[in-house]
């Protein structure tokens, strides 16, 4: 029986609005695609995917309105009995002739099935080419349904497929097997790759009704290797001498008259602008202080006095300039 023809519409129960009074069609529900809340490119009815759907029960829809780029399968006891094309059609249950009365227990279905050209897109990672690499591919394909009753049969009733979100993933699969599949066996460049993948493509997507319109590889460009970084700075070691009361070490810096001067008082003379100055990193940021005022610094510079058994005062500008005297003699 040919699923298009008017006698198999009529034996699943579907008739064309045109064919009752307008007073019937005023007071019918028609039940539409809604693509914006519904995406993909099959809608089930009812849907297994989302139970709390409103429309879980083929037998309370009283008529369907089909759009043109639409065409509708219906299932009786998952079979295929009839392919509704664009238009507004009106539901009838089957009457059973050998037992007087409508066919309640049967279990109906309705397939929504798109026929636009679709677009999907997929990265494929570490794909074998030429000379053993791998590289990463961005392929783009371009499709359509040409044989909904096809689809609806090899997809939905032999493969188990639930949803629009199973369709694509199945679509996503065949993508993936065609093109690495051929590219182990040919270990080429994408342009060689392309044209075996196409046809692989189109044989297994033709397998569940739809036809390949193009199909595009674009070999994606390998990562920049980073710089290696730099090496940490080395940490500066904190003094180990115990550190004396600010006040303290201010007054033995000041000169007093009957003391007298270090045999190195000519090491007093170094300027602070010419003088080495070592910057505290973020990390050791207030644990370093002055060892003359004992405030928190950015940056010092070490007395070149030795007076301290090795250890050397780190000063702040203002106490480099202000020492006249070793702190610690």
């Amino acid at each position: 029986m040919e699923l298009e023809s008017e006698f198999a519409r009529i034996s699943a129960g579907v008739l064309p609005a045109s064919s009752v009074p307008k007073s019937i069609i005023d007071q019918t529900e028609f039940v539409g695609w809604d693509h914006e809340k519904r995406l993909g490119m099959i809608w089930r009815v009812p849907d297994p995917s989302t139970p709390d759907d409103g429309y879980q029960n083929v037998a309370m829809i009283e008529g369907l309105s089909v759009r043109e780029h639409e065409k509708v399968v219906v299932l009786v006891e998952e079979r295929l009995r009839a392919i509704i094309p664009n238009g507004e059609w009106l539901m009838k249950r089957e009457y059973d002739t050998r037992k007087e009365g409508f066919k309640d227990d049967q279990r109906y279905e309705l397939v929504w099935v798109d026929l636009r050209e679709f677009e999907t897109s997929r990265k494929l990672l570490a794909v074998p080419t030429e000379g053993g690499k791998k590289s990463d591919f961005d392929c783009t394909l371009h499709f359509r349904v040409t044989d909904p009753g096809i689809m609806v049969r090899n997809l939905i009733l032999e493969e188990n497929v639930l949803s629009g979100r199973e369709l694509d993933l199945k679509i996503d699969g065949a993508i993936e097997g065609a093109v690495s599949g051929i590219a182990k066996l040919r270990l080429g460049a994408s342009s060689s790759i392309v044209q075996p993948a196409r046809e692989a493509l189109a044989k297994r997507i033709g397998d569940w009704g739809m036809e390949l319109v193009s199909l595009k590889l674009d070999r994606m460009p390998e990562p920049r290797k980073e710089a290696p970084h730099p090496p940490p700075r080395e940490p500066i070691t904190p003094i180990g001498t115990q550190r004396q009361p600010p006040r303290a070490i201010m007054e033995k810096a000041i000169l007093k008259p009957e003391q007298q001067t270090p045999a190195n008082i000519a090491s007093l003379d170094v300027d602070w602008e010419t003088v080495t100055k070592r910057w505290i990193p973020l990390t050791r940021k207030g644990e370093i202080k002055c060892d003359g005022c004992g405030n928190d610094v950015d940056y010092f510079a070490e007395c070149n006095l030795t007076c301290r058994l090795g250890n050397k005062c780190k000063l702040c500008k203002d106490c480099f300039i202000k020492r006249k005297l070793c702190a610690f003699s």
